[in-house]
């Protein structure tokens, strides 16, 4: 059975494609310029019968008014909205549990999952960075949420009233940590090391709180768009895993029917 799994982030969409639990292909979309004819093109293409969405997904109505019909044309399809909560075998101690995002839960679920009675802590760099701690009895802690690395550049410009300049982060992106120098002589080098040493010295710094809360027995996980940047630049062993908010989803929505 073809279904597959359509995750919204504030950038991108990704829409991963499952033969029952197996994920055989990812597609990848930019939110600015998201063309759901395209999309809905793409789904008959591959023959999808069921469309999974996290429920606070923001094209929710808009799957629901176009992709629908053209899928009940052609063969029965099923729109199956997933709802942001932890399967029953994870204790949650995360205070405002209606706030708490399903990407964070699906990446809580997914590492889980793959890597079970482990301390872990999942990194998931995007837009905002997220950081989610679940320890090995499956108790979901909660983490800390930070401004990504484009949004701290978009800051930067935006709220000196554009007298910084706004720099593309993917041309210092290339860096590897031995060229990220903290002594700026020029303004825009200045920004670069501002936010990207900031942010390595933020990430580095909350695995090291972690690795001393476990005793060293701690198991990372990386993903989200900017999860190769922290890759190059960290010393730590880590499993990076693009597709862990997907997995999850998957894996929350065979929950919701059993």
């Amino acid at each position: 059975m073809n279904t597959c799994i359509v995750d919204t982030g504030n950038t991108r969409t990704k829409i991963g494609f499952f033969c029952n639990d197996k994920l055989n292909d990812v597609s990848v979309f930019e939110n600015k310029t998201i063309d759901w004819k395209n999309i809905i093109q793409t789904l008959i293409n591959k023959e999808v019968t069921s469309i999974y969405l996290s429920i606070n997904n923001p094209f929710l109505e808009t799957i629901k008014n176009e992709i629908l019909p053209l899928r009940h044309s052609r063969e029965s399809g099923n729109l199956i909205e997933i709802p942001n909560t932890f399967p029953s075998y994870i204790q949650s101690y995360y205070t405002t549990p209606d706030t708490l995002g399903i990407d964070r839960i699906a990446a809580i679920v997914a590492a889980n999952l793959l890597k079970p009675n482990q301390n872990i802590l999942i990194i998931d760099a995007g837009t905002a960075i997220t950081y989610d701690f679940i320890d090995k009895n499956n108790h979901y802690h909660g983490g800390a949420i930070a401004p990504g690395l484009f949004t701290r550049y978009n800051s930067l410009h935006h709220f000196t009233h554009k007298k910084l300049p706004l720099l593309n982060p993917s041309t210092s992106l290339r860096a590897t940590r031995s060229n990220l120098n903290p002594l700026g002589n020029s303004t825009q080098t200045c920004i670069h090391s501002g936010v990207e040493n900031g942010f390595l010295y933020e990430v580095q710094g909350f695995i090291q709180f972690y690795l001393h809360k476990t005793s060293n027995q701690l198991t990372l996980f990386l993903t989200g768009g900017d999860a190769d940047f922290i890759q190059q630049n960290i010393q730590y062993q880590y499993h990076k895993e693009p597709n862990l908010v997907l997995l999850g989803l998957k894996i929350l929505a065979n929950e919701q029917l059993k």
